[in-house]
């Protein structure tokens, strides 16, 4: 989560002619992602239980694992070009989906169809971790929000969400549809952590959903773009919102584990993870007095910033 608000700092302060374009969620948008999470959960759920074949379930790993493959070869080149603080100039342009990839990119794509390889014959949980963090990168640093409040609506949304899919699922559909669909698709769609050995010597292992991670990421990291906006008013001198914001998530994975310990049950972790970052985050505002230019406070798409040599001809 540090690393992704970092890099999308960086994104985010560089110049618009050279700025990658990159999702930018309204508060409009903010509202449909319970809905459009729910179809998309529910559908899978219903694909596994009722078309569950061998081949239905490999080509949905096939499709998680290919996405997880370019987010390797984009991390890959988005931390050389941070090294070298330039950016690669495109290789080639992938035909159909008319994107351009560096040279670095395509060795990461490279080197992420090997561990995919390997993924598929052994389904070892080290390499989906690899993928699982690689795409929570992505997903950290390239989709944005413009404003507290389509952080807040995402977060209050998303927890109901996250509630109804762990608990209230059960009764109306008969089985736990959040955990059914993790278990289900054997793709990086969850981080997993060894706990203890079954009776036969398998590994079980808990699980943290991506979601989990990206969610409360992108909301993280527009607090440390809020950060490098008091900065570069030098009204602060550090990014105290991020460093905050990160001890109440690490907090509240910590809540989460422990009372799916002490249950012995899965639990929903935005559940506690929303609370702990929104109360957090109010609480500091307020107690720094910048409440109000915080909720106020938006970022532009970058289409509606109007480049300097336009602005300037305007103004002839």
């Amino acid at each position: 989560v540090v690393l992704g608000s970092k890099h999308a700092v960086w994104r985010f302060t560089e110049p618009p002619d050279t700025r990658e374009a990159s999702p930018l969620l309204q508060a409009e948008d903010a509202y449909w992602f319970p809905v459009m999470g729910s179809c998309v959960l529910f559908g899978l759920f219903c694909i596994l239980r009722y078309l569950g074949t061998d081949f239905i379930k490999k080509a949905i790993s096939c499709g998680i694992v290919a996405m997880c493959m370019f987010g390797v070869g984009s991390n890959l080149d988005h931390l050389v070009s941070l090294i070298r603080n330039k950016v690669m100039q495109p290789l080639l342009v992938v035909p159909l989906l008319d994107e351009p990839m560096t040279v670095v990119e395509l060795v990461g794509v490279v080197l992420g169809g090997v561990l995919a390889a390997d993924f598929f014959s052994s389904t070892n949980w080290i390499i989906n971790n690899i993928f699982g963090v690689s795409f929570c990168l992505v997903g950290i640093k390239k989709i944005g929000i413009s404003s507290f409040k389509t952080g807040a609506v995402m977060l209050i949304g998303l927890f109901f969400y996250d509630v109804f899919w762990v608990f209230g699922s059960k009764p109306v559909f008969g089985s736990n549809v959040m955990v059914s669909v993790a278990k289900g698709v054997e793709a990086p769609i969850k981080l997993m952590f060894p706990r203890a050995l079954s009776g036969c010597g398998t590994l079980q292992h808990s699980m943290l959903g991506l979601g989990d991670i990206v969610v409360p990421g992108i909301f993280i990291a527009f607090l440390a773009k809020w950060d490098t906006h008091r900065m570069g008013e030098t009204k602060a001198s550090s990014f105290v919102y991020l460093n905050t914001a990160m001890v109440a998530y690490v907090l509240s994975l910590i809540m989460t584990v422990s009372i799916m310990l002490f249950f012995n049950a899965a639990q929903p972790a935005l559940l506690y993870i929303v609370p702990y970052l929104l109360i957090t985050t109010v609480t500091l505002a307020l107690c720094r007095g910048e409440f109000k230019e915080l909720w106020e406070w938006a970022i532009l798409e970058a289409t509606e910033v109007e480049p300097a040599e336009e602005k300037a001809s305007k103004q002839d």
